[in-house]
């Protein structure tokens, strides 16, 4: 059995958010990214963690921003994702459900990440 490979992509010149890049599927998302060549946004509520993610990309050659922010507080994230656009892509895995937005919350915020970004990818 030959297993199928990824086609290889650039995403040189796009800037993308990662929200709850901190650790996990979020930070494997952002280096993904990174490596892809994005300009990358690392966007959670840890600025510890952040900041270690952001030295470690940057050490390897990545662009990378962070952005301390808590995507259940609407209103901060909408003013804290217009202050650092315009992006291009955008990654949000899972939350915690103990610290998941609530689902009023949770479509808010996916419209403010719609209407933040001039072009959505799809992989």
């Amino acid at each position: 059995m030959t297993l199928p490979s990824t086609p290889s992509f650039r995403l040189d010149g796009r800037r993308a958010l990662v929200a709850g890049a901190s650790s996990g599927i979020g930070a494997a998302c952002a280096v993904a990214l990174g490596e892809a060549g994005a300009e990358v946004t690392l966007a959670a509520r840890s600025a510890d963690k952040l900041n270690a993610l952001a030295a470690e990309m940057a050490a390897a050659g990545m662009s990378v921003k962070t952005l301390c922010v808590d995507v259940s507080d609407v209103e901060a994230t909408e003013a804290a994702v217009a202050a650092n656009g315009p992006l291009t892509c955008w990654s949000t895995p899972q939350a915690p459900h103990d610290t998941a937005p609530q689902p009023k919350q949770a479509t808010q915020i996916l419209t403010l990440y719609q209407t933040s970004i001039s072009k959505v990818l799809t992989f």
